[in-house]
């Protein structure tokens, strides 16, 4: 077939689709549902008359028999079935891997979305877990003598280059493709203390700084909904954050084996229009945060050295103009008393074994929920 006058809009193709489901198995009312996505005028009874045929047809439907099952594909072009499988849900993809090693490897090869990346660095060793619809890749890069050792979901082979610059290449082979999109990406590693803390620290910076580079290098740069990332400072994360695209990222949960007393500077972090992007925040650290940095996020739990409360005041305030379905904790010292006294004129407030709680009205319905209490401060608001 001429791959350039193919038309996924022709009679041929939607035959070809309708039959794809009924050899696999779909009943009519599936077959019909799915097909409604692709084909906005096809009608149940056009899918009905298509599976009656084919029944009358004796055209086989799968059993366990992978050579039969491969016979029941004939004629059917890569085009055609790309766009087929694309509609189909993650439970039927996964299934049709079983069908054949030939079916198998045509899902790999359909570029689709990474589900989950997870990366973990240990003082020896960098593993990759790697998973997409119907199928998890492992991947252990181990330091050698001379060089590392990766294994492959079971395979081994030699490398030549050291264990970190090996897992970052491992990594880009994972994500350098052309739907260059990762639900979540997950990044951590272990702490470790003294000298062995040191020498893991060379490895850290190394990984940290290669990722940066590698994410910087991708053309369009890689969409991820959800970043969950380990770090020691925000050097760590800046050259992650800053090289995904703004587009789709949403989630951000950031975490630390420093000390709680280490400080964490993000004024270079918030300037990034990825952080305006932010949906959820999640940062048990002692940061330079702000209300003001965070008033965009619908729901996020930081930790901050103070907050004044004319500050709090001034969000409280926006909130009530201004009503958006947020969720905040803020972790942080603040003069609980006055906080407490400011608010009572604005609605019902209450003290119960010294957590104070009260209910602000909205101006158009609904009503701001808030508790104070030693170290913490908590803001939802609840909307008609």
């Amino acid at each position: 077939m001429d791959f350039a006058t193919f038309d996924p809009s022709s009679d041929a193709y939607k035959m070809n689709a309708i039959g794809f489901l009924f050899r696999t198995g779909h009943n009519v009312h599936g077959a019909f549902k799915m097909l409604k996505q692709d084909f906005s005028t096809i009608t149940f009874g056009e899918v009905q008359n298509a599976f009656l045929a084919l029944k009358l047809e004796g055209i086989p439907v799968p059993i366990n028999n992978s050579v039969v099952e491969r016979a029941c594909l004939p004629g059917m072009d890569p085009p055609t079935l790309d766009k087929i499988l694309r509609i189909l849900p993650a439970a039927d993809l996964k299934n049709m891997r079983l069908v054949s090693r030939g079916f198998n490897g045509f899902i790999d090869g359909m570029d689709l979305v990474l589900n989950k990346v997870l990366i973990h660095l240990n003082a020896s060793s960098v593993q990759l877990v790697v998973s997409r619809i119907g199928k998890t890749d492992i991947i252990n890069v181990s330091e050698a003598n001379q060089g590392s050792v990766v294994e492959r979901n079971g395979v081994t082979a030699p490398s030549d280059v050291l264990f970190v610059e090996q897992g970052i290449k491992e990594f880009e082979n994972v994500i350098e493709r052309r739907n260059k999109k990762v639900e979540e990406l997950r990044i951590e590693f272990e702490s470790e203390y003294g000298e062995a803390e040191d020498a893991h620290d060379a490895h850290r910076n190394e990984f940290f700084r290669r990722i940066g580079e590698t994410l910087a290098r991708l053309e369009p740069h890689l969409m991820c909904n959800d970043l969950i990332v380990k770090v020691r400072t925000p050097l760590d994360l800046l050259p992650i954050f800053a090289n995904f695209s703004s587009e789709n990222f949403i989630d951000l949960a950031i975490s630390s084996h420093r000390p709680f007393d280490v400080f964490f500077e993000m004024s270079d972090v918030v300037e990034l229009p990825q952080w305006r992007k932010l949906r959820y925040l999640s940062f048990d650290e002692l940061s330079s945060l702000s209300l003001a940095d965070i008033t965009h996020i619908p729901d996020a739990d930081i930790c901050t050295r103070s907050q004044d409360v004319e500050s709090i005041m001034k969000f409280v305030e926006t909130c009530r103009n201004f009503p958006n379905k947020l969720s905040h904790t803020i972790r942080a010292t603040i003069d609980t008393a006055t906080l407490a006294q400011r608010l009572q004129p604005l609605g019902i407030q209450r003290t119960i074994g010294g957590n104070i709680k009260g209910r602000i009205p909205l101006q158009w319905g609904g009503y701001i929920s808030y508790e104070i209490r030693d170290g913490l401060w908590k803001l939802q608001t609840v909307l008609p």
